[in-house]
């Protein structure tokens, strides 16, 4: 089992909403957009779960940002 399902597994025992996958082409659109290429790791984890829901944290109070809060400085 790779880190992401790991991650995604201990929030769902946690009964955290997560949120949509992202799709292989917002992330496209978002590397040509802002001219980078996201690792291979940040692009499994958009795409298998995308982050926590609104409102909702962790255990240990933290939240994990969805694709569509990601911007680049």
């Amino acid at each position: 089992m790779n880190i992401i399902h790991q991650l995604k597994n201990k929030l769902l025992q946690q009964n955290i909403k997560l949120n949509k996958p992202a799709t292989w082409q917002q992330i496209l659109a978002f590397e040509y957009k802002y001219q980078v290429k996201l690792s291979s790791i940040l692009s499994a984890y958009f795409l298998d779960f995308n982050g926590i829901a609104d409102g909702d944290m962790d255990e240990n109070y933290f939240y994990i940002c969805f694709f569509g809060r990601i911007s680049v400085c």
